[in-house]
């Protein structure tokens, strides 16, 4: 048989051999999310997470990260943070982005494997390559505080914004907050608006807050107290401490909402629980006189 034929015909066992493992990790993906979703049968996650791990090992990366993920967070058997680990590597050199940032988090804190800062910003930076928001909000703290790379306050407000574009809420208000003070990016009191009111749309505590102190003073919007108050609301039902004092405040003052002593001093005290100074002072100064109501002194 001459050879060309020969390793024609060697090739295509192969590649027969090939699609067969692909067919077979395929179906066994494909049983192990039904499993892990209760899709037509009962949900069973120590049964998913075995078949993730059988198709992970005929070399199906989505499974490989699915099992690293269930071992990370003890879904269906105990944590097993160095499995897990070389999980999230198999898919990460095998081009998953989330799996890339999973590893890279990993890297960064020690979980399962030597911390390294450097080899966790080189996958931080690869992920984010492929457009996981997650990945960019920690190439911007790598940068902000110089972890595993050099200071640059300019390329972490870059990896901020370019996460918040992509909708993640925290690089929002931290987008926000390097507007405000000018960190990074000349300061531009209506861009930190802006992002601060895209935060607390997408449901940031913090930026919820800060949306209400723009609406209070008046910053790079017309004053609205009513505003104010509705931010302040949102976010201290949340536990933002401070949102919880200035709410108080609004309501012993009657300012964008009716005054309401009892209301007041609820919040206030949920703020002085949480160690608020400025709450403390003020209930310090609140007092009863004749069985009537509690009174601001003067």
């Amino acid at each position: 048989m001459p050879d060309n034929m020969k390793n024609t015909g060697n090739r295509r066992v192969a590649e027969a051999k090939a699609h067969k493992k692909r067919m077979g990790s395929s179906l066994l993906f494909r049983d192990a999310e039904n499993l892990y979703f209760g899709t037509g049968r009962r949900r069973n996650l120590n049964k998913a997470l075995s078949l993730y791990l059988a198709a992970a090992k005929l070399g199906h990366i989505a499974a490989a990260r699915n099992a690293a993920w269930m071992l990370s967070t003890g879904d269906g058997a105990c944590r097993s943070p160095k499995i897990s680990a070389e999980l999230f590597r198999f898919a990460a050199e095998r081009g998953d982005s989330y799996s890339q940032y999973r590893l890279g988090m990993v890297l960064r804190d020690g979980w399962g494997v030597r911390r390294n800062l450097a080899e966790a910003v080189s996958w931080f930076r690869k992920a984010a390559g492929g457009n996981d928001r997650d990945a960019m909000h920690e190439l911007g703290w790598a940068y902000l505080r110089g972890r595993g790379i050099g200071r640059d306050i300019r390329k972490a407000f870059h990896w901020f914004r370019e996460s918040a574009i992509n909708g993640d809420p925290i690089s929002m208000c931290n987008v926000a907050d390097m507007y405000l003070w000018g960190d990074g990016v000349p300061r531009n009191l209506s861009k930190a608006f802006y992002w601060f009111r895209e935060g607390a749309r997408s449901g940031e505590v913090r930026s919820m807050y800060e949306l209400g102190v723009c609406y209070e003073h008046g910053e790079s919007v017309p004053a609205n107290p009513r505003r104010a108050v509705y931010w302040y609301r949102k976010a201290a039902q949340a536990g933002h401490r401070r949102a919880q004092y200035n709410l108080g405040l609004c309501l012993l003052r009657g300012e964008g909402v009716k005054r309401n002593f009892d209301e007041a001093v609820a919040w206030l005290r949920k703020a002085r629980s949480q160690g608020h100074k400025g709450a403390a002072k003020v209930l310090n100064h609140l007092r009863t006189r004749d069985g009537r109501k509690l009174e601001m002194s003067r």
